[in-house]
């Protein structure tokens, strides 16, 4: 769609572990297919592990990958001289980062060049991270330095924009609330409803780490077979960060449930792994906005997950899906018996709605409308 002349922006990326293929990934794979379809700007990504699934799924975009000096390894240092030399042989227009240790990379080669631009599109913000507190700190304090290399703030919610500017001071002339936009995960479910609970099952979906707490999901279900003798089936579809799945399968054995469980991994294509399961669950103790809750919506599935984060942005409870108590496995325990002991039908205009939110506020183009004007705040006119 777009004519003549290519600018270029680069994307620093550092992975915490190569082999692992996630949300924010998958988020800059669709911000650079949608940048080469329809504006006149190419994104360059430099990448920590250039021959890694992501650098791959890059490539096949037709644009260019290249080398990023890996963290912490390489040294602060290196990794801004890197990233200054791509910006020049690119003769790039703009960075865009998507972590916090590469907005601070990008911060530094923003301040020593006028004409760049550098917009962070922060998805988790530093009171995320699995941190000590005085890193905590710290962080918040590097934040505030760093501003001053950063021409926009891109969040992904209204909870990361507050504590970006409550906590690190940032200026809140300097940030935007854009919410995460995907494509469907595929065809709409059949949501007809009838007399008849939904099937017994589950899909709870995202990379096992603690902070994801999926053991709050385990302690749930058995909770439901041992006071309500109703058995529900969980299908947990997701890499393991640290251990944490064996913890889980580890607590299921014993609390009596490990029949109910199945444990398939990381999958690059979920819609195979839960596009027959009506209900999804999260039971995350911080979200920024939840791609796996995105995804179910946009096949009309019925959510349920914890109030954290910015899952409030998302998911109105009573209306577009169900909110609980983060950590209370017995209120998950309570609305998962309601949902499979009340017919179907009763969840129809809810899965709808959910739907119809995905549809208006969470696709692409709203994303992508978001990120432009982001841009065009910076002085950046990627659209012709």
């Amino acid at each position: 769609m777009a004519r003549g002349h290519r600018r270029h922006i680069i994307i620093p990326f550092t992975y915490t572990n190569p082999d692992y293929f996630g949300g924010i990934e998958r988020k800059i794979l669709i911000i650079a297919r949608w940048l080469r379809e329809n504006s006149n700007v190419d994104a360059v990504l430099a990448l920590s592990h250039v021959d890694s699934e992501f650098g791959d799924e890059y490539r096949r975009l037709g644009l260019a990958v290249v080398p990023f000096p890996v963290a912490p390894r390489a040294g602060f240092v290196r990794r801004v001289r890197a990233l200054s030399a791509y910006v020049q042989e690119f003769d790039a227009i703009a960075i865009e980062t998507h972590q916090f240790r590469d907005m601070l990379c990008g911060a530094m080669v923003r301040r020593s060049r006028s004409g760049l631009r550098h917009l962070y599109r922060g998805h988790t913000h530093i009171d995320g991270s699995e941190i000590p507190n005085w890193r905590n700190c710290a962080y918040h304090a590097l934040d505030w330095a760093a501003q001053a290399g950063v021409d926009r703030y891109c969040m992904l919610s209204r909870a990361i924009a507050e504590e970006c500017m409550r906590r690190s001071g940032v200026s809140p002339r300097k940030v935007s609330v854009v919410h995460n936009g995907i494509h469907a995960i595929g065809p709409l479910s059949d949501v007809r409803g009838g007399p008849a609970p939904l099937t017994p099952a589950i899909a709870v979906v995202g990379q096992f780490e603690r902070r994801k707490n999926q053991a709050m999901v385990v302690r749930a279900i058995a909770e439901m077979r041992r006071k309500y003798g109703c058995d529900v089936r969980a299908r947990f579809v997701g890499g393991d960060l640290d251990g944490y799945t064996g913890e889980v399968q580890q607590l299921a054995a014993a609390l009596g449930v490990s029949d109910l469980m199945e444990f398939v991994g990381a999958r690059p294509e979920v819609y195979d792994m839960v596009g027959a399961i009506d209900v999804h669950v999260l039971g995350s103790d911080f979200e920024g906005i939840p791609t796996s809750m995105i995804e179910a919506m946009s096949i009309a599935k019925l959510v349920i997950c914890t109030d954290v984060g910015g899952t409030s942005e998302l998911v109105r409870s009573g209306e577009n899906g169900i909110l609980v108590r983060p950590g209370d496995h017995l209120g998950l325990a309570e609305t998962m018996l309601r949902v499979f002991s009340t017919p179907a039908e009763s969840w129809v205009a809810m899965r709808w709605c959910g739907y119809d939110t995905w549809q208006s506020d969470f696709g692409v183009d709203a994303m992508m409308r978001g990120i432009c004007d982001a841009f065009a705040r910076c002085g950046l006119q990627i659209v012709d």
